[in-house]
C-alpha cells in the first residue's frame, strides 16, 4: 500500500471503481470493506481462503488456483528459471485467474500469450486460456 495518502486514496478510489463495473458488484461489495489503509476482506470470505506456500522451482502444478501471488521472488530468478515458472504459474492458474507479482518485477517475454495486463501498475495479470 503507498504512504503517500493521496495515492493511497486514489487507488482506493481506482478499487472502488473497479468493483462498481463488474456485473455481480452487490455481492463484492458485501465481501470488502474500505478504510483508510486499504480494503478489508469480511471475515466469511476469509474462511474460505486457503494459503499454501509452495517450491516453485521443485513442485508440480498447484492445481486450478483462482489468485497467485508471487511477490519479490521472479526478481531472483534468471531467465529461463523465471520462463519456466511462469509456465508452472500459468499451468496452475484457472482461464481468468490472476497473477499478482511485485512491484519491482515485470511480466518476462515467455509469459506475455499466456497473461493479459489487469492492473498494470500493481502488476496483476489476468491469465487467458490454456494454450
Amino acid at each position: 500500500m503507498a504512504t503517500d495518502p493521496a495515492a493511497a486514496h486514489d487507488r482506493l478510489l481506482s478499487l472502488k471503481l473497479h468493483i462498481w463495473r463488474q456485473p455481480d458488484r452487490k455481492s463484492a461489495g458485501k465481501m470488502v470493506t474500505y478504510n483508510v489503509t486499504g480494503v478489508s476482506i469480511h471475515a466469511s470470505l476469509r474462511r474460505n481462503i486457503l494459503f499454501f506456500q509452495h517450491d516453485l522451482v521443485g513442485d508440480h502444478v498447484f492445481g486450478e488456483m483462482d489468485v497467485i501471488f508471487c511477490r519479490n521472488v521472479m526478481i531472483y530468478f534468471g531467465r529461463e528459471l523465471q520462463e519456466r515458472v511462469l509456465g508452472k504459474l500459468g499451468d496452475s492458474l484457472r482461464p481468468g485467474g490472476f497473477l499478482c507479482l511485485g512491484r519491482s518485477e515485470r511480466l518476462a517475454r515467455a509469459g506475455r500469450p499466456r497473461f493479459c495486463e489487469f492492473a498494470p501498475g500493481e502488476r496483476i495479470y489476468k491469465a487467458g486460456p490454456a494454450s
